[in-house]
């Protein structure tokens, strides 16, 4: 068995060679340009959560910068979509509710912001959210969210969002989590 050993880690350490070969090749520059996408980096955010008894100092603030890390002119739009998640079932019924489209933003409504970047703030109230998905007040209990989505849209036809974006893009390299939300209290 000893004899063996011996051949055995010279056969590993010449594949553990062999796979960590480094490729130097230069990368196809038109390949990099491609494949680059665009993201809306969270500048700010204010609101937390909605006070059920005090609707109308609830509101959600989110301010997003747009950068497509070559001369940010490649948006067509930005779509907000409103989604309501309950969590709290009442008589074991779950109220399903579709997200709802409320929002389309063109390019034109960013603006040049401290960063160098276009930026957009964003402001809804939760009564206007509550009007947005269709529910009263009594229908909502603590727990719930109401969870604000943006969908990037560039003029190549790519769309980018919380579906199809990374958790590295999401919530480190560039803080862009497509998503925002407020629970009810």
């Amino acid at each position: 068995m000893k004899t063996l050993k011996k051949p055995l880690y010279s056969f590993l350490l010449l594949l553990l060679f062999i796979a960590c070969t480094y490729d130097d090749s230069p990368l196809d520059e038109d390949i990099v340009a491609s494949n680059t996408g665009a993201v809306l980096t969270t500048v700010s955010k204010t609101g937390d959560t909605i006070d059920k008894s005090n609707l109308s100092d609830s509101s959600l603030q989110v301010r997003v910068l747009f950068n497509d890390f070559k001369n940010n002119d490649t948006m067509e739009s930005v779509n907000l979509y409103l989604l309501f998640a309950d969590t709290t079932p009442v008589d074991n019924e779950i109220l399903e509710i579709d997200e709802v489209l409320i929002e389309t933003i063109s390019p034109s409504a960013f603006t040049e912001g401290e960063s160098g970047f276009p930026e957009h703030q964003y402001s809804i109230s939760a009564e206007s959210m509550l009007d947005k998905i269709g529910l009263e007040v009594n229908q909502i209990e603590t727990g719930d969210l109401f969870i604000l989505r943006y969908s990037l849209n560039l003029a190549d036809g790519r769309v980018f969002s919380t579906s199809n974006t990374g958790n590295n893009v999401r919530t480190t390299s560039h803080n862009t989590p497509f998503r925002y939300s407020l629970e009810v209290e």
